[in-house]
């Protein structure tokens, strides 16, 4: 593996990898936006809503494992130029650490670990949410469901005090 002048196909590579890599970011974005939207849903118990929610949570989902294959595809390239000799590559392992473009690439890379850390625990919290909504199911209030219900009426008690003598 070497990381000494990359040739012209590299960059090419490594560009394309960089573009996949902010789409990715992109569109895991909008499924936590998605993941948070339906977090609301579930708290106010509109289920309605929360099918369609999870329809377009479903495409999205699609296009992203998408690009992820294409990212996939691409570090595997990158791989095949540096004549890599392992079959799992670290990013680290086979970008030059001291250019710019490979720093933000590797700073790419953590964005969408931390991304996927958080769709998982917030799909998690979700899945909770509507765990504990199958057995508590919240009737909406009426105020005039209140306002008649019979009413706990205080006794008002009175202390007597007896004079002796």
């Amino acid at each position: 593996m070497t990381k000494e002048n990359p040739s012209p196909t590299w960059n090419d590579k490594h560009l394309q990898l960089q573009n996949s890599m902010k789409n990715e970011i992109a569109l895991m974005r909008e499924v936590l936006a998605n993941l948070h939207e339906e977090e609301q849903l579930l708290i106010n118990q509109e289920m309605k809503k929360r099918e369609f929610l999870l329809k377009d949570r479903s495409s999205l989902l699609i296009k992203l494992s998408d690009l992820h294959a294409i990212s996939i595809e691409t570090t595997k390239q990158l791989c095949a130029i540096l004549n890599c000799k392992k079959n799992t590559v670290n990013l680290k392992d086979i970008l030059p650490t001291e250019k710019t473009e490979c720093c933000e690439t590797l700073i790419l890379h953590e964005q969408l670990i931390a991304l996927a850390e958080k769709i998982h625990l917030k799909d998690k919290y979700n899945e909770n949410l509507c765990l504990h909504n199958k057995y508590y199911v919240r009737k909406p209030e009426n105020p005039l469901d209140t306002a008649r219900a019979p009413q706990r009426v205080r006794k008002t008690k009175l202390a007597t005090y007896q004079k002796k003598g």
